[in-house]
């Protein structure tokens, strides 16, 4: 046997890594993962090698524990981890494996339940005893997780996650559930040393999904070549990023790589926020380039920037504000750009680096720019918003100082042009840029407001 793929890890402040960690979730009994000690601990453990029956002359064992995963190590046990499938009295129990080496087991350490303590325990459990199907949990606390060993998969290291199997990491505050909100998102923070990532999601296999969420990664001044890392790219494998924040401090090289982004952020990369990675409402700021070589990006911001978006294929509603151009491309094939936004730009709003990469140009606006456009084929419904009434190009947005990035007054040629779509009754306009105001209409109340991850860093 092995460990079920319905089984759940668990990390939590005040955890160990030495605990059981994990719970079957459709085992029906308790579920001891989600606290931070163990729910029970015993140092008299012995089993028959060959085996799967564990006792011990302390006891302790109850009905409630089994679907709970234990950890077991000691003379002649194999270290690891392993799920109660048996309870048959206080003294005996069975686990889904033979946990000895080869001689009998004696005066082992078992721990049943708790919760682990630091994020490359998850990496850890997942290398060694990972089936395709898992999922963990990392709980909200104003402590950040650290990652203090540049090594993949061990205790307090970074995580590296297989290449062939479905995992989801979420982190959490309140609602433990996979796709949930939770305002507090759990921090991971690169301590002293220099990972290659801080999570790499190694995944490039055919019908395989690899999924992290809600957490946000903190490369704390070391100077690490990806953050988030995925290898997706080209594949019709999946390596998602959902809810996730970086800060990188002005030192990591990428942000986000090689993955799916979505209501993402990228703050101060030395290189890129997000590079060959489909991205859809993401934001960078303070990055050498915001968005590069993105397979999609759709209702993205790049702020302050040295520059926006490089080498989109068909950017999407999207905003640029600042850097030396808002949209640039070297493409050997005309760009489609529809319904984007360029403003303060100190070069170009948008510009191909050849006359042979034009840009085609769909409803596309820009304000207080050095110029428009450069090398342009087509430019369809163009919009010059009016410079005179402006010296700063934050004042084209609501409220950009708390995170509002839907166009203000002044640029209400932006805002009230309709979309390349044919409109609708409940469609009237959708602006231009990342993020759309919502217009009341008979049938429907309003159209949402869309994009609401995407914020200056506060």
């Amino acid at each position: 046997m092995a460990l079920s793929a319905t089984i759940i890890w668990e990390v939590q402040n005040g955890g160990s890594d030495t605990n059981g960690g994990g719970y079957k979730s459709d085992a029906g009994t308790t579920d001891y993962s989600r606290q931070p000690a163990a729910q029970l601990a015993l140092s008299d453990v012995a089993c028959t090698t060959g085996g799967v029956v564990v006792t011990s002359v302390t006891g302790g064992f109850t009905a409630a524990m089994v679907g709970n995963v234990c950890y077991i190590s000691g003379a002649n046990f194999t270290t690891g981890w392993y799920e109660i499938t048996a309870h048959t009295d206080s003294n005996t129990i069975e686990v889904d494996r033979d946990p000895t080496n080869g001689s009998d087991g004696s005066s082992g350490t078992l721990n049943v339940g708790g919760a682990f303590a630091t994020f490359g325990q998850i990496g850890k459990v997942l290398a060694d005893h990972g089936v395709s199907g898992m999922s963990a949990f990392v709980k909200y606390h104003a402590t950040p997780y650290d990652i203090d060993s540049a090594s993949y998969n061990v205790s307090g290291g970074a995580v590296q996650l297989a290449n062939d199997r479905t995992y989801t990491i979420t982190g959490y505050s309140t609602t433990r559930e996979v796709g949930n909100n939770d305002a507090d998102m759990p921090t991971i923070q690169v301590v002293g040393c220099v990972p290659d990532s801080a999570i790499d999601m190694l995944n490039t296999t055919d019908d395989q999904t690899q999924m992290i969420e809600n957490l946000i990664f903190d490369s704390d001044d070391n100077n690490l070549s990806v953050v988030v890392e995925g290898h997706s790219f080209g594949s019709d494998a999946e390596n998602i990023a959902r809810r996730v924040n970086v800060y990188c401090s002005d030192v990591a090289d990428i942000g986000f790589y090689g993955l799916i982004a979505i209501e993402c952020k990228a703050y101060e990369a030395e290189d890129y926020g997000f590079q060959l990675c489909d991205t859809t409402s993401c934001y960078a700021e303070g990055c050498g380039g915001g968005f590069v070589n993105p397979v999609e990006a759709s209702h993205c911001v790049a702020y302050d920037n040295g520059y926006g978006f490089q080498n989109c294929g068909r950017p999407k509603w999207c905003t640029a504000i600042g850097g030396a151009y808002g949209f640039g491309t070297t493409f050997g094939d005309a760009s489609l750009a529809e319904n984007c936004i360029a403003v303060g730009s100190s070069a170009y709003g948008f510009v191909a680096f050849g006359a042979s990469r034009p840009w085609v140009l769909i409803n596309c606006a820009t304000g207080l720019v050095g110029a428009r456009v450069d090398h342009v084929l087509h430019d369809i419904g163009k919009i010059e918003l009016d410079d005179a009434t402006d010296s700063d190009e934050l004042n084209y947005f609501v409220d950009p100082s708390n995170g509002d990035w839907r166009l203000s007054s002044e640029a209400a040629a932006a805002k009230t042009t309709a979309t390349y779509v044919p409109t609708s009754d409940n469609n009237q306009t959708q602006d231009i840029g990342a993020v759309q105001h919502a217009d009341p209409t008979a049938s429907s109340g309003g159209t949402p407001v869309f994009g609401g991850m995407v914020q200056r860093r506060s």
